[in-house]
């Protein structure tokens, strides 16, 4: 019985993601900018960035392909714990991605975080940064 239901797992149609723009997949000089208002949390964005390695990060919008924008939306949603009445305040995290050249925005994504420490922040921004790896191939 478990090898028909791996036979049949396999058998699923594979859910494809929409490709990214040309301009991304061809762009070598990335320049990152930082809208988060949290500096730890851009440093932590440019590292991920860095060790990916696949771009170049520059330090100038003028000598870039592409402007990657991280910003944090606070939609100040709440959420109440039944259990013991506390309310909870959460952000998203938004990484925008730009032509430099025209400003044209090419593709965006948003990530909720999970939790409300500098860690759940982080994961969050690590989940849009492997997103974004699994679309460049």
């Amino acid at each position: 019985m478990p090898i028909l239901f791996l036979l049949l797992f396999l058998l699923l149609p594979v859910q494809s993601k929409a490709p990214l723009p040309a301009p991304m997949v061809d762009a070598k000089r990335v320049y990152l900018v930082n809208e988060s208002a949290k500096s730890e949390l851009f440093d932590f964005f440019y590292e991920e960035m860095k060790t990916w390695n696949r771009y170049e990060i520059v330090d100038s919008p003028d000598k870039a392909d592409l402007v990657f924008e991280l910003t944090i939306q606070d939609d100040k949603g709440v959420y109440t714990n039944p259990a013991n009445l506390r309310s909870y305040s959460y952000s998203k995290y938004k990484v925008r991605l730009a032509v430099t050249q025209s400003k044209t925005l090419l593709w965006s994504t948003t990530e909720a975080v999970k939790g409300t420490k500098d860690k759940d922040q982080q994961k969050a921004i690590k989940r849009l940064i492997d997103d974004l790896k699994r679309r460049a191939g």
